[in-house]
């Protein structure tokens, strides 16, 4: 196999492996809730709180590997988050949990921002759009699969430790594969070894890169975006149990959901070489808005049910799988530090999305609404700025 085919196996691998975290966990917050006999929207915190650990802990590693490469920084990444799994299933208070979920939150960003840093080392432009296509739609077999797994585990009665379990198994797993197949993708520098040198240097590209409005809009759309899908994923399990569905049925409903994220990536892989990014991307912030404008007026009418809500959610998730195959292209054009860049777009997917997650908890009795008119406001929000962006077109400001 080529380096290029081991290289994506391995992102694809441990993208799925830290998604699974989130994914088989989620399932379970009503019992844990149950468990240590607290609010919903506490024990929503630990997903909050792990996800305020990738945001920030993508800043640090994106730089890191543009200077260090993407091998060294991989394992120091992947190192914590397997050690931070094995303590998630030993945790015996919420409190605790919530401490090492940020903790895994801190090693699991390395994932993201390093591996698809890594696959841009390899590709570019609208091979890019669709080598990260055909990424994602393999990564999402995890949370198609995982929540099913989750589902089966609680509703036989299973402790829902059992599954820190299996995700410490699959991150020990994990840890082997990059210790002894992954391979550098980035040529580094040698000269520069000096810890001073590469924190000066750092903190010049975080300069350079805040001061280009074009990145910056496609970062804020990249938060946006994640902001109601962070939200929607932290309440699918009280949105299925208030609409009174069992909790073994929560994961094939989860599947279905992602099913259509999958075609998603099929379409944009077909249609982005013939359509352009910029195009497909506008098309995809377009369809949750219509799709929640939608659901919100069958809420208001009482006609809202388990069945309309999968049907309605169905352009909702198409949308999204255009929105991130084109949205982090056409970010990422847009410089040259792409490890930065990634950290930069993790850190807004993250950090946006606890923000998500939190207003969503603060409304948590209203069930579903709250997550409607959240992905309606940032999805619009979304559309002006990649319209005023393409209006600023004709005066880029240039490369980083």
């Amino acid at each position: 196999m080529t380096i290029q085919s081991i290289t994506s196996l391995i992102v694809i691998f441990s993208i799925a492996v830290v998604d699974m975290a989130t994914d088989l966990y989620s399932i379970a917050l009503p019992s844990i809730a149950n468990h240590f006999k607290v609010e919903g929207s506490v024990v929503q915190l630990t997903i909050s709180l792990n996800l305020v650990g990738l945001a920030v802990s993508g800043l640090i590693y994106g730089p890191l590997s543009d200077h260090y490469g993407r091998r060294p920084t991989m394992l120091i990444g992947i190192a914590i988050f397997t050690l931070a799994s094995i303590v998630c299933y030993i945790a015996d208070n919420i409190m605790l949990l919530m401490l090492i979920r940020f903790i895994q939150g801190m090693g699991a960003g390395v994932a993201g921002v390093v591996g698809y840093a890594a696959i841009r080392d390899m590709y570019s432009g609208s091979e890019y759009s669709r080598v990260i296509s055909k990424l994602n739609m393999v990564v999402a077999l995890s949370p198609g699969i995982a929540p099913v797994v989750s589902s089966y585990i609680i509703s036989h009665g299973y402790n829902w430790k059992f599954l820190f379990f299996i995700i410490s198994l699959a991150a020990i797993i994990m840890l082997i594969f990059v210790y002894f197949k992954l391979q550098e993708t980035l040529t580094v520098n040698k000269n520069e070894t000096s810890i001073t040198s590469v924190i000066i240097s750092i903190i010049k590209q975080y300069i350079l890169i805040f001061r280009n409005y074009r990145f910056l809009g496609f970062s804020a759309i990249h938060g946006l975006t994640f902001m109601w899908l962070w939200a929607y994923i932290a309440n699918y399990p009280f949105i299925f149990e208030f609409m009174g569905v069992e909790v073994q049925y929560f994961g094939y409903l989860i599947s279905i959901i992602v099913m259509f994220y999958i075609i998603g990536t099929l379409i944009n892989r077909r249609c982005v070489p013939k359509v352009g990014v910029s195009r497909m991307l506008m098309i995809g912030l377009i369809l949750p808005i219509i799709s929640d404008c939608l659901l919100v007026y069958l809420y208001f009418t009482n006609a809202l049910n388990i069945s309309t809500l999968v049907i309605c959610w169905v352009p909702n998730n198409i949308g999204f799988a255009l929105i991130i195959s084109n949205n982090v292209t056409s970010a990422l054009e847009t410089i040259k530090v792409i490890g930065l860049g990634s950290a930069v777009l993790s850190f807004c997917n993250m950090m946006f999305g606890a923000i998500g997650i939190y207003i969503v908890g603060k409304f948590f009795s209203y069930g579903i609404l709250p997550n409607l008119l959240l992905t309606i406001v940032c999805s619009t929000i979304a559309v002006l700025i990649y319209s005023l962006l393409k209006y600023t077109e004709k005066h880029p400001q240039g490369l980083l």
